[in-house]
């Protein structure tokens, strides 16, 4: 992906032939700003997209597994359903963490192939609505 134009804002001088300049410029200027400093590293999944982040600390084989959390994202459900971090409070760190999960129509649970039943986790996933 190319890199954002320098150019960032519209100037008067550059349309001086042009007497009600100053009255258009102004909107336009301040959107271009603000689409600028979006784009330049300032998107979030929660802010800009219909995603949700959730952490979650368990032990699978406790009564909190599998896990489930409410999808407050209205008038879309999840398609993607991704773990971005996995760390082992106890126990040996897992080869490998497969998220299995399904959507009721107002929540997503979730369980995990490749982690051990009695050792604790703690885990962040991001879902995608579609």
């Amino acid at each position: 992906m190319s890199k954002l134009p320098p150019v960032k804002e519209l100037k008067k001088e550059d349309f001086s032939d042009v007497e009600w300049i100053d009255k258009l410029l102004w909107p336009i200027n301040r959107f271009m700003s603000s689409v600028y400093r979006a784009l330049n590293q300032g998107l979030t999944f929660t802010d800009n997209f219909r995603a949700q982040i959730k952490e979650f600390e368990f032990t699978q084989a406790a009564n909190t597994y599998p896990l489930k959390f409410a999808w407050d994202i209205r008038g879309a459900s999840p398609t993607d359903l991704w773990v971005t971090r996995v760390v082992t409070l106890k126990g040996a760190a897992p080869n490998y963490c497969f998220p299995i999960w399904e959507y009721d129509g107002s929540s997503v649970s979730i369980t995990f192939n490749g982690l051990t039943d009695t050792n604790k986790y703690k885990i962040r996933i991001t879902a995608i609505a579609g």
